[in-house]
């Protein structure tokens, strides 16, 4: 009777243990499975760590393409990376508040060491410095408000096919090299067309490792397709030389910043081609004196400015300025004049010149008004009307 009770004992105890043992190979089971699954969903091994999910970042990564949204308040950054290209794209909503700096550097470490094409559409605030290297071919950046578009060249990297845009105000033009010397040449390789109706146009060579760079050679030939152009900035390019037809093709200038050069004279008839021009820097240059009748073509001239240079021929300066009756503002400080009156005869009139300076808005013509409003909207400066503001340190 006890050896029966004992193998039935067994008997239920063996079928536990068989319960128990299938149950775990199940659980074994379902949890392989749910791994098994769990990876099919995780990053592809080519994308990480950038591509990601959280809160606010939802990110998708196939084959070659790589793209996120990023809200944004109501709306969302968008950024797309091809590894085809190498190029990234990133759009902001208009009135975005992001640190897009912030963004990208911190969450797109390994996405910006592979690009070589940066694409920058309405982000304000994207700073092209922190991502221009010797690697990185071009930059762009594009605002549709106002419609300004800034491009960063790398000259040293071989050209690629001339990039093409439309209908574009404003174009800030930025050459980097690790050279000393950038020549027309190098920027007509990467030069845009169908720009004929550009107003803005600033123009500027910069070392890649802050390295002394200047711009050499600028020709005529340079400035063909911009005829429509209203603000001409050629500050800090370390010129030495401007050949006298250079802005014969911008007959429509209304203000031209030479500033920061190296320019020793001004070639005669250089702005013969400049009715219309207002404003006109040529501060921090190595000019000693002003070629005459230099200004004889700029009647409209309002602002001058001449500081900073080498100039000492008090005679010189003020005959060159009779034919300005509308000037405003003049700049001669850190220069190396004596004083700015004379008791020679050439100079004697100056008084009855300066007179001549003021000006009234009932001679004032209405092509001339019409070019300051404009003009004084690209420079929101504070304008005295009335009399002449004259600036010279002796």
């Amino acid at each position: 009777m006890n050896e029966l009770k004992v193998r039935n004992l067994c008997i239920i105890l063996a079928y536990i243990l068989s319960q128990l043992i299938i149950n775990n190979k199940f659980s074994l089971a379902q949890n392989t499975e749910m791994k098994l699954i769990k990876t099919t969903v995780e990053p592809v091994s080519t994308w990480p760590p950038d591509c990601f999910k959280d809160e606010k970042t939802n990110c998708e990564c196939s084959g070659k393409h790589f793209h996120c949204n990023i809200v944004d308040g109501l709306n969302y950054i968008y950024i797309t990376f091809g590894s085809d290209l190498r190029r990234l794209i990133v759009t902001c909503p208009i009135n975005t508040k992001t640190n897009i700096n912030y963004l990208l550097q911190h969450k797109f470490q390994s996405i910006l060491l592979k690009t070589r094409y940066f694409q920058v559409i309405n982000c304000k605030n994207f700073l092209h410095d922190n991502y221009m290297n010797d690697k990185v071919q071009r930059i762009q950046i594009k605002m549709r408000k106002p419609n300004k578009i800034t491009l960063v060249y790398n000259t040293d990297l071989a050209a690629e096919p001339t990039l093409y845009i439309g209908d574009v105000l404003h174009l800030q033009l930025i050459f980097k090299s690790n050279r000393n010397e950038i020549r027309e040449t190098d920027i007509m390789n990467n030069i845009i067309f169908m720009l004929n109706k550009l107003e803005t146009l600033t123009l500027n060579v910069q070392g890649l490792t802050n390295q002394y760079l200047s711009l050499q050679n600028l020709t005529q030939t340079f400035f063909e397709k911009f005829t429509a152009l209203r603000q001409l900035d050629l500050a800090g390019n370390n010129m030495e030389m401007l050949g006298a037809n250079i802005f014969a093709e911008l007959t429509k200038l209304n203000c031209l910043n030479l500033s920061r050069n190296e320019v020793r004279e001004l070639p005669e008839g250089l702005f013969e081609y400049q009715p219309q021009l207002l404003i006109l820097d040529l501060s921090d240059n190595l000019l000693t004196y002003l070629t005459p009748h230099i200004f004889d073509h700029t009647p409209w001239l309002w602002q001058l400015k001449l500081g900073g240079n080498q100039l000492h021929d008090t005679t010189n300066l003020m005959e060159n300025l009779k034919p300005l009756h509308y000037l405003h503002r003049l700049d001669v400080s850190q220069n190396q004049l004596q004083t700015i009156w004379s008791t020679e005869t050439s100079v004697n009139r100056t008084p009855r010149l300066l007179a001549k300076f003021q000006y009234t808005h009932k001679s004032m013509s209405l092509a001339l008004a019409s070019a300051l409003k404009y003009i004084t909207k690209l420079h929101p400066e504070n304008y005295e009307g009335g009399k002449t503001n004259l600036i010279n340190t002796i």
